[in-house]
């Protein structure tokens, strides 16, 4: 969960994400409390099979099942939101991802009426498995959203780099006085444009994994290769950035 009325979906869009977030972990502490008298029916209709405790269990599961769906209504309305936040930064143009959110919010809110109505064990199997499968697909945006915006936000630091990369080019160029130093400069200069387009290939690499993603399937280690590749250039752009500071320095210095 830690990762995100009628046919029309109700979002409540001037409510930030970070209300969806608080409201996500409530509702997940309430739903910690409720395992155990679930755990406890479903133990007892094992053990007797009868009525009363078929019944117990029925009740006890339906009751998780309203919780299970409020707290992925939540999350998917995170996730969104969230979308929409980064958006906003990022000038996104990605419209599918907020499509099928759209529709799984949709869905698991009319899916709330549904619960109560269950009224057999069979029904009850048949809509945790719907269920479940509504949520994967849920988390499996949660994360392809995750590793959009952090994949935005490496591109706007590595835009501003490039800038910074040619402007110290163009400087060291254009300085006339202290030959040796600007010598130096140029040298160094020469040898960080490697260090600059590795991090540019490690960026590509982990945009393509997020280009490449299939269309259904858990994108949890998608994402983690993503995080993994953007922490090294990141690494890679502080050094890079310390370096360009020193050869500025340089330049100045008789």
């Amino acid at each position: 969960l830690f990762l995100i009325v009628g046919v029309s979906p109700c979002f409540a869009q001037d409510k930030p994400s970070g209300d969806y977030y608080q409201e996500l972990l409530e509702k997940y502490r309430f739903y910690q409390t409720k395992i155990s008298p679930y755990v406890i029916a479903k133990s007892r209709q094992k053990a007797y099979q009868s009525i009363t405790s078929r019944a117990e269990y029925l009740q006890a599961a339906k009751n998780m099942l309203s919780i299970e769906v409020d707290a992925i209504y939540v999350y998917a309305n995170f996730v969104r939101r969230r979308l929409v936040e980064a958006t906003s930064i990022l000038n996104y143009q990605e419209s599918l991802y907020f499509v099928k959110l759209d529709d799984e919010i949709t869905t698991v809110n009319l899916m709330k009426s549904k619960a109560a109505e269950i009224s057999s064990l069979s029904d009850l199997a048949i809509f945790w498995k719907e269920l479940d499968d509504h949520y994967l697909n849920i988390s499996r945006f949660g994360y392809l959203t995750k590793s959009y915006i952090e994949l935005g936000s490496f591109a706007k630091i590595n835009d501003n780099l490039k800038i910074t990369k040619d402007k110290i080019g163009r400087q060291i160029s254009e300085v006339t006085f202290f030959p040796a130093n600007v010598k130096a400069a140029k040298d160094r200069f020469s040898v960080l444009e490697k260090n600059y387009t590795e991090i540019v290939t490690t960026f590509n690499q982990a945009a393509k994994i997020h280009k490449d993603a299939p269309q259904s399937g858990d994108f949890k280690a998608g994402a983690a290769q993503i995080r993994n590749l953007l922490n090294q250039s990141i690494s890679q752009t502080d050094k890079l950035i310390f370096e360009y500071r020193d050869i500025v320095l340089s330049l100045n210095q008789k």
